[in-house]
């Protein structure tokens, strides 16, 4: 028999009140360990913006910075071009072993950030 690859959960994803939106992350992949590499496509971010990165327990992100919410947050990892878009390389967190994660890439931190999220699921 053969197993299905898992569906690529939706995109997620959290845009300033006012501000204009669409930035969304790809992943080359859904099922993850701690410490593999992630290959991650960002787009639609501010044009040059300067983006990190964080592995979120829940979605949306509230209670900033609780750690049952969001528990990492890495320093700026990569500078988006002039149309907002970016390819990073992140290494998953030991947070995602405690249950399925989000991993989100953000221009800024906060309610005056822009993120964007796909969900994981830590399989050991």
């Amino acid at each position: 028999t053969t197993t299905a690859a898992p569906a690529e959960p939706p995109p997620l994803d959290f845009t300033p009140e006012g501000q204009a939106g669409g930035q969304m992350i790809t992943v080359d992949k859904y099922e993850v360990t701690a410490g593999e590499m992630l290959t991650v496509a960002a787009s639609g971010f501010p044009p040059n913006a300067s983006l990190s990165h964080g592995f979120v327990g829940v979605w949306p992100p509230a209670g900033v910075p609780d750690e049952d919410h969001i528990p990492t947050y890495m320093p700026d990892v990569a500078e988006a071009d002039a149309t907002g878009a970016a390819t990073l390389q992140i290494e998953v967190h030991e947070v995602c072993g405690k249950g399925d994660c989000f991993i989100a890439v953000m221009d800024g931190i906060g309610y005056e950030a822009f993120y964007a999220a796909r969900q994981l699921t830590y399989i050991g």
